[in-house]
């Protein structure tokens, strides 16, 4: 009924009549709830809903049992002037501030022994989240092993694979989220890797990140079904959730000035019980996805659960960076990959892109951030690519800031564009390419020129992604040109 709605125009009859039976059958779900708890001996249901709904606080009669964990999420109160709700009741009975200063409580009965993760992952979150009183059973650690002996970081429980020195860049949308390309690209190809051995969940605490990945895992879905064991969400959205192993996107990076309140605040201990929801969703493996030369700059606060496993880990053994990135991960020459990854100065990456560009049909689109490295020999294979594409009819753009400078060859094609922050190619609307062209690009931070000084290039193709992407990078034509560009002349060579 719902699915046949949705075809329907709003004002049509036939709609209006699917609604009047929607709402009726709701009406009568009700009518029945309420005959139903007022009947039961016991009614299991969230606080939110005891608290708001009177059909169930008017019958409570002797006895309240609250199940939960005063270290991970309260509920999402949407309206702030409604303070009953907006305070979690292990901090309205106070039994939050016992835990804390070490003393018992008359309500709290403690939990203690957990069966899902793997004992050092428990260990790390109840060193510093619930007073080292959470406990692995014996046989736990022999499992959940199993799990962590997998590829990346072959051995390793918690890992990080570091974006440090890339050029990984992270931009606000406009609802007031957050995207990072290079690292939801990273994600996806570290799915790729593990998805075939278990389950993959991908967690951020930026909604356009999950919207981005989950676009991701739907192209992927639709080429192979086997992708249904890789999900992503936000932290919120996964909590009650579980999976094998678990990918957590932190997406913060340049060229934001300052960190989100969702991974840096230390305000109600909200970034804490964040990170400890994404942290303890996992079974055997937990890889962190960051960029720790920007965190660093930023000084997280020491209080922070994030800032402790970042300072946990030891780079020759639990972190891949630089170099390490493309030796470990790198996708083989020749080797086919649903999301290709390789360095941007390998001749295999060059090439597989520039055949793209040769293949294109109707359209390519380009954000610069920086000028076309001067590999002289890269850039004329670049050229007759984009010159020989527009002669078969293909629409091509390449969007640039007013400041960068192309060669003579590409000036046609250059639209001036007042924030271009991404190196990223789209081509026909489904190939996305990170890292290409030979973009020579730079941060600036706090005043301080920080050079890129690796290269890591990805390739995705789907069409639900592009599509995606044009959204939150406004591109909002098949010429690729928003309402406050302007076609760009006079290029010097």
């Amino acid at each position: 009924m719902l699915d046949k709605k949705k075809k329907l125009k709003r004002k049509s009859a036939e709609r209006q009549a699917i609604n009047k039976k929607i709402a009726s059958i709701r009406t009568k779900l009700r009518q029945e709830e309420q005959e139903l708890v007022q009947r039961a001996g016991f009614v299991a249901t969230t606080i939110s809903k005891a608290v708001v709904d009177k059909a169930i606080y008017s019958q409570t009669k002797s006895s309240f049992y609250c199940l939960g964990d005063f270290r991970q999420l309260p509920a999402i109160v949407q309206n702030p002037s409604d303070s009953v709700l907006k305070k979690d009741i292990f901090n309205y009975t106070e039994i939050s501030s016992a835990v804390e200063n070490g003393y018992g409580h008359n309500w709290l009965v403690m939990l203690d022994e957990q069966h899902r993760m793997h004992p050092e992952i428990a260990r790390f979150a109840s060193r510093f989240m619930y007073e080292g009183m959470l406990n692995s059973p014996e046989g736990l650690y022999k499992r959940m092993q199993v799990i962590a002996d997998i590829n990346p970081l072959p051995g390793n429980p918690i890992g990080m694979v570091d974006l440090s020195d890339t050029y990984s860049v992270c931009i606000k949308t406009n609802d007031g989220s957050r995207i990072n390309l290079l690292s939801a690209m990273m994600c996806m190809h570290l799915a790729e890797k593990m998805f075939t051995h278990y389950g993959v969940g991908i967690i951020t605490p930026y909604s356009a990140q999950s919207r981005l990945i989950l676009a991701m895992i739907r192209d992927l879905q639709e080429r192979n079904p086997k992708y249904s064991v890789v999900s992503s969400a936000t932290v919120h959205q996964f909590q009650g959730s579980e999976k094998p192993v678990i990918i957590y996107d932190a997406v913060d990076c340049f060229r934001m000035p300052y960190l989100g309140m969702l991974l840096g605040s230390v305000k109600d201990d909200t970034s804490n019980r964040l990170f400890n929801v994404a942290l303890t969703r996992t079974q055997g493996k937990f890889i962190l996805v960051a960029n720790r030369g920007y965190l660093r700059r930023k000084k997280l606060n020491k209080k922070l659960l994030f800032d402790k496993l970042l300072r946990s880990l030891d780079d020759e053994t639990d972190v891949l960076s630089g170099e390490q990135l493309v030796e470990e991960l790198g996708t083989y020459e020749g080797e086919e990959a649903d999301v290709f990854f390789g360095d941007r100065d390998e001749e295999d990456s060059w090439n597989r892109y520039i055949n793209d560009i040769k293949n294109s049909a109707s359209s390519i689109v380009i954000d610069l951030p920086g000028p076309i490295d001067d590999d002289d020999n890269a850039v004329r294979d670049f050229v007759e690519a984009i010159k020989d594409a527009s002669k078969r009819g293909v629409v091509t753009v390449i969007r640039i800031e007013e400041s960068i400078i192309l060669p003579q060859e590409l000036s046609e094609y250059a639209v001036i564009h007042p924030y271009i922050t991404t190196p990223f190619t789209i081509i026909d609307q489904r190939i996305i390419w990170f890292g290409e062209p030979l973009s020579a690009a730079d941060f600036i931070s706090e005043g301080e020129i920080l050079p890129t000084e690796y290269f890591p290039c990805l390739r995705f193709e789907g069409k639900h992604t592009a599509r995606i992407l044009r959204a939150f990078y406004q591109i909002t034509n098949e010429k690729g040109v928003a309402r406050n560009e302007q076609v760009a002349t006079g290029f010097d060579s």
